[in-house]
């Protein structure tokens, strides 16, 4: 299968999953939401089917969300947490390495604990999930009617966990937990391993992904005296006027890109003749992550970088294989000549992560891959 490694998302590989096992049958503008509750995470993605036949095609509807949730307690997990129903039965949970604790209830390595006690300590989690699920689909109905939601992940088999859900989704739609929920993901992750290594067609692709945050860089701005601070403006001599540095968001939260198309944005860099040519460029990039409980919502983008902007990567550029001849040079407002560059960014969007690239004339002098949207 060779040496390259392929990352992938979990909701991804669970929706593939479900559409091998034909789990509901959604139609053609139908939205199905997957809910990942694993050992200690639950994610959300929701996807409209843009075709289902004779390959099934699916757009992320919104953002996708997360939160951290649960435990990882193997004994825990196995006998409790996908097993409880929020009845008030006592469950039996192995302490491995504790014979006898009696203040702390363990007899013999094994903890009883009240149905009741479990409930309180679930009813949080629980109720989290539930909240996450209502806001994906309340954003992902403007997309089409929210028809299914796939429930996988170690969490995902809970059938308390399960029966809340169909309480607060809207009627119509299906709460689905495969029999495999555990191990939907690997499940799906393998049928994708598979079809590539033998070159044939996983049955599902996704054709466009959404942004979960905002992608930007900094740029210097002509300065405007009613809406940037004064202490920060700077004197541009090739412009002959004052400008600022401010973010600039090319890429918005919920911006939809298909996968093997790129964002392509333009700036302009300057650089006193007599300082030399232009023999490497940096750009750093940031992110922003707003209201995590409305991935739909960017609200207002930091103007400043200092005001939750994050560094994500830097991008640096080789120009030192270009001739001096092909940078072009332009005469600035103090008459001072300039090497004048016009470049562009692109920005690729994978299964699981971006890839930044800085170009020049049609050729591409750098690149850097960053975390997943």
């Amino acid at each position: 299968m060779g040496s390259d490694v392929r990352l992938v998302l979990e909701p991804e590989t669970a929706i593939v999953h479900a559409v091998d096992q034909e789990l509901g049958k959604p139609d053609v503008g139908d939205v199905v939401v997957v809910c990942d509750a694993g050992g200690g995470t639950v994610d959300l993605t929701s996807y409209i089917m843009d075709q289902v036949s004779p390959t099934c095609e699916i757009s992320e509807a919104a953002p996708g969300a997360g939160n951290a949730c649960g435990t990882a307690l193997e004994s825990f997990e196995r006998v409790v947490k996908r097993k409880f129903n929020g009845s008030d039965d006592p469950r039996v949970i192995q302490v491995p390495g504790i014979l006898d604790a009696k203040d702390a209830g363990i007899v013999r390595g094994r903890l009883l604990m009240p149905g009741g006690q479990i409930r309180t300590d679930f009813e949080p989690i629980i109720s989290t999930i539930t909240s996450l699920v209502q806001v994906q689909i309340d954003i992902s109905k403007r997309k089409g009617q929210v028809k299914i939601v796939y429930l996988v992940g170690g969490f995902g088999e809970n059938a308390w966990l399960r029966q809340s859900l169909k309480r607060v989704v809207p009627e119509g739609t299906q709460v689905i937990s495969p029999t495999d929920a555990w191990t939907a993901v690997l499940r799906g992750a393998l049928i994708i391993g598979l079809a590539e290594a033998s070159s044939l067609s996983t049955k599902v692709r996704v054709v466009s992904r959404a942004a979960r945050k905002a992608y930007g860089c900094l740029i210097g701005t002509r300065f405007r005296a009613r809406v940037h601070q004064h202490s920060r403006k700077y004197f541009d001599s090739f412009e002959g006027h004052y400008r600022i540095y401010v973010m600039d968001w090319f890429v918005k939260k919920g911006y939809h890109l298909k996968e093997n198309e790129h964002l392509s944005v333009e700036y302009v860099q300057e650089k006193l003749v007599t300082d030399g040519r232009f023999d490497e460029m940096e750009v750093t990039l940031y992110s922003f992550e707003s209201n995590m409980s409305r991935p739909d919502k960017d609200h207002a983008l930091p103007l400043y970088q200092e005001n939750g902007a994050k560094q994500l990567v830097k991008l640096t550029a080789d120009l030192s294989s270009i001739p001096t001849s092909m940078l072009p040079i332009k005469k600035g407002a103090d008459r001072k000549k300039y090497y004048r560059i016009s470049f562009q960014i692109r920005v690729n969007f994978k299964p699981a992560h971006m890839t930044y690239s800085l170009w020049y004339k049609n050729t591409c002098y750098g690149t850097v891959d960053a975390e997943y949207l």
